[in-house]
């Protein structure tokens, strides 16, 4: 191999491991910035419960407590406000496909510690035989998408009950459907659920199903709500299969 040949390869492959580096940079972000986003507007509710409490005079604060207050006000405000723009920063464009088992992996790693705490019991069925299963769906995307799933199936349960992820490959696509055994969604919400501010959570901004759809049919992927419930719910992703075209 010639010396300008060694450091194409190099220059491709340091370009690889930092276009990673990036992706795996913006999964991390986006969690943390999911987590952020719902503690903040459950302090926020908090805040300004206790601010009204405050002018209602059914709780007594000296002054330097109630301009705390005002301030904490404000603060969470502005950090509500960053939060937005971060939400979409999170998604990368880029076409190049990856292997879904080893995005449900990454994916169930993220919750390995709230499935044992919660005792939650997380199964995958080998619907499909290939080892390597390519999908044109961007890393960060098709684990945006199973982890999303993953948390709404975790919170709709309590404590205990089964989570089952089943990968079924067709000749162009492959679907991930991932089924709970909770209670169901409401009868009010399934015919917009993937709305922007839909939600079951008190203390969530109701973008993770939206931004899930929004980022899956930017790649040429989609997502149902298959059945609702009652007895549990089941989503499906549709990712394309690549060279399935």
């Amino acid at each position: 191999m010639s010396i300008l040949a060694r450091k194409e390869v190099k220059r491709m492959a340091e370009d690889q491991m930092r276009l990673q580096g990036l992706r795996t940079a913006l999964v991390t972000m986006g969690t943390m910035t999911h987590q952020l986003a719902n503690f903040l507007r459950g302090f926020s509710a908090s805040v300004t419960s206790l601010r009204e409490a405050v002018a209602l005079k059914r709780v007594q604060v000296d002054a330097d407590a109630q301009e705390t207050l005002e301030n904490m006000h404000l603060a969470t405000g502005e950090l509500e406000k960053l939060l937005e723009p971060m939400k979409t920063l999170t998604i990368v464009h880029s076409k190049s496909p990856c292997n879904l088992w080893e995005v449900i992996e990454r994916a169930r790693s993220l919750f390995q510690i709230d499935l044992e705490q919660r005792k939650t019991a997380f199964e995958i069925l080998p619907g499909a035989r290939s080892e390597e299963l390519m999908i044109r769906v961007p890393t960060d995307v098709a684990i945006l998408a199973i982890s999303n799933l993953i948390s709404n199936a975790l919170d709709a349960l309590v404590e205990g009950g089964r989570i089952t992820l089943e990968v079924v490959e067709r000749a162009h696509e492959v679907l991930c459907h991932v089924v709970d055994d909770g209670p169901g969604l409401p009868a009010s919400m399934r015919s917009n659920l993937f709305e922007l501010g839909v939600t079951t959570k008190e203390t969530s901004g109701g973008w993770g199903l939206y931004l899930t759809r929004r980022s899956l049919i930017e790649n040429q992927a989609k997502i149902e709500l298959v059945r609702p419930g009652p007895g549990g719910t089941q989503f499906t992703i549709y990712f394309p299969k690549a060279g399935g075209d």
